[in-house]
């Protein structure tokens, strides 16, 4: 797994899930070189019970549940001092939020999802309304 956050932040800003990965993997990143960073997790290959399984190179249990969860930009920041993995608290989310509230009414020609999913049905049941007309 490679996770991608912002230095000054911390705050996630991508993720690209797997295992192991590969030369051409490792040469991807998300956002700026200059304003981000990121931490790699690769998964190596050990032996327990005569059986072999793969485990996380490093912090094996965080690790493990990230790849269960899935959800790690929303639940999850970096520490940008230690560089390590932490939960946001209930105040970081909160403040996350807040902050994404402020920039969309600072921009308010951004349409949210929602809006241009409502926009796409309405467009879409005027059209069929106009072919019904024709068609009787």
């Amino acid at each position: 797994m490679m996770i991608f956050y912002d230095k000054a932040t911390g705050r996630i800003v991508g993720t690209v899930n797997g295992r192991i990965h590969s030369p051409e993997e490792m040469k991807m990143w998300v956002g700026d070189k200059e304003k981000t960073d990121r931490i790699v997790c690769q998964w190596v290959q050990v032996e327990k019970d005569n059986k072999k399984v793969y485990v996380p190179e490093i912090e094996p249990k965080l690790f493990e549940q990230l790849e269960k969860e899935r959800i790690v930009s929303r639940e999850y920041k970096v520490d940008i001092k230690t560089k390590k993995i932490k939960k946001k608290t209930s105040g970081e989310k909160k403040q996350e939020k807040a902050d994404k509230m402020a920039a969309r009414k600072a921009a308010p020609h951004k349409k949210d999802r929602f809006t241009i999913l409502e926009e796409k049905v309405d467009s879409l049941i005027d059209k069929m309304s106009k072919m019904e007309k024709g068609i009787k």
